[in-house]
């Protein structure tokens, strides 16, 4: 604990100045650092977020959103607002391991950004919008824009989220309905607790890299096939086929019920090569996160408070 202590003090000191970072690009204490579009980041040896968040209390593993780095700090603070956007067309980036993903067939995920760091973001009610905690803070604020039009959302955490990564869960309420565009539905979350089983194929979606390792820009949307390999209350593990990058934190997560997408977990940390951690989606604690929310606010969110209608 002593050496990393240490070591989150010299990186905060060195991080004041960008010329510094070059030399900060080296091997220390198991974790993998690297320069990466300017600025330095650190991965740990095992997992790590793809998002700006806090600096673990327990461990050094930064969260990442777009090869931005920060320490000691959040994505912003309450008073910063953020900006989600609608899937471009004719994208050339994706979830590793992916392909093109058509904005037509997903019209309910949106880019989510603020001062050049990304997440992915999902509708699921016509005021609800479903996000990683680590991508937001308590009461952040900020816009949806979709065909032409603004609309205000403030966002609030799981309250049970916690620094080591568990219920990684957000959701943001919209002043007012968002209509997708040609009729579209909003995305509907699995409430099974018994589904998906490990062995399941699982569609992954996103905005983030288009390599392993991190490679390529990020921007509009891809997806990509995976299996599930691992499925309990807290987590749901993927791996194989396709995995989540910089800009995907927050993205949702498909499987197949009985011929119906659900959406299984959100996209919470990663490898960089074939393995991403979500939320599950179906855990009791994130189920009642859900429910006290939706009566809070008095907006229905789809598969939790709402069936069929305009749901998926």
């Amino acid at each position: 604990m002593g050496a990393n202590v240490s070591l989150r003090t010299w990186l905060r000191a060195s991080y004041s100045s960008k010329a510094r970072l070059s030399w900060m690009c080296s091997a220390y204490l198991g974790q993998w650092l690297r320069l990466w579009s300017g600025h330095c980041t650190v991965v740990d040896s095992h997992s790590m977020h793809f998002s700006s968040r806090n600096l673990s209390r327990t461990s050094l593993a930064i969260a990442l959103a777009s090869g931005a780095i920060f320490f000691g700090a959040s994505i912003s603070s309450a008073e910063e607002r953020f900006t989600m956007v609608e899937a471009e067309a004719g994208s050339d980036v994706q979830v590793i391991g992916a392909t093109p993903a058509a904005a037509g067939d997903w019209p309910a995920t949106f880019r989510f950004s603020h001062g050049g760091k990304f997440c992915t973001s999902t509708l699921v009610g016509e005021r609800a919008i479903l996000t990683a905690a680590h991508c937001v803070d308590n009461n952040q604020s900020g816009v949806i824009k979709i065909a032409g039009k603004s609309t205000s959302v403030q966002c609030l955490r799981n309250p049970k989220y916690q620094d080591n990564n568990h219920y990684d869960v957000a959701l943001c309420l919209a002043a007012a309905r968002i209509t997708l565009p040609n009729g579209a539905r909003y995305e509907t979350l699995n409430s099974d607790s018994g589904s998906p089983q490990v062995g399941t194929d699982v569609t992954l979606l996103g905005f983030g890299c288009r390599s392993a390792g991190g490679g390529g820009p990020s921007g509009a949307l891809y997806q990509g096939q995976a299996q599930l390999a691992l499925s309990e209350f807290v987590y749901l593990r993927a791996r194989g086929g396709a995995a989540v990058c910089f800009g995907d934190s927050g993205g949702a997560t498909y499987f197949d019920a009985g011929g119906n997408r659900r959406i299984a977990g959100v996209a919470s940390q990663g490898d960089l090569q074939n393995v991403t951690w979500f939320t599950n989606i179906a855990n009791p604690a994130v189920a009642s996160f859900f429910k006290t929310w939706s009566l809070a606010n008095g907006s229905t969110i789809c598969g939790v408070t709402q069936k069929g209608g305009t749901c998926k």
